[in-house]
């Protein structure tokens, strides 16, 4: 593992034990050879706090109301007509229903839990989100350099990254 100047002082020069503190396995593509890092058991997370911050207006035009799926019609043609002055003049003549209100939230990330004290010739690989707020720490890393087949799902990182 090649590792810089200010991840050396941590890990030294020897062997290092690297310890996998997210649910996934860690596979990180080498040029000769793969490294499959199991996960530990042991999952290091953020607290987090969801807090409103809104709603998104948008028109769901492939959903119509009830009372178009009763009587047949499409949203365009609706009995329920919405009036220009309720929504504007591109509302106009569309099912109420079809309007509709997407909640926004805003995520607020506290305190890291399940992350142990550094450990000597140790690195511990965590999600982003952990090492963001530990970033002080030099034994923390998560994966990098990310490799995805071909429906683009990740299959392995080609190194770690200290953030």
């Amino acid at each position: 593992m090649k590792l810089t100047k200010k991840c050396s002082e941590v890990v030294g020069k020897g062997s290092v034990k690297i310890v996998n503190l997210t649910p996934h396995e860690i596979n990180i593509i080498l040029d000769n050879r793969n490294i499959k890092i199991d996960p530990s058991g042991t999952v290091a997370r953020c607290t987090v706090r969801i807090e409103k911050a809104g709603v998104i207006k948008t028109i769901d035009e492939k959903d119509p109301c009830v009372n178009c799926l009763q009587s047949g019609q499409d949203s365009t043609s609706c009995d329920l007509a919405i009036s220009p002055d309720i929504f504007g003049d591109s509302n106009r003549g569309r099912c109420p229903d079809i309007t509709v209100q997407i909640p926004l939230s805003k995520s607020v990330f506290g305190e890291v839990e399940n992350l142990p004290d550094p450990q000597e010739d140790t690195v511990f690989v965590v999600s982003s989100i952990v090492a963001q707020a530990v970033s002080g720490r030099k034994d923390i890393f998560i994966v990098n350099d990310t490799v995805r087949d071909k429906n683009g799902r990740i299959i392995g990182c080609r190194s770690l990254a200290h953030i």
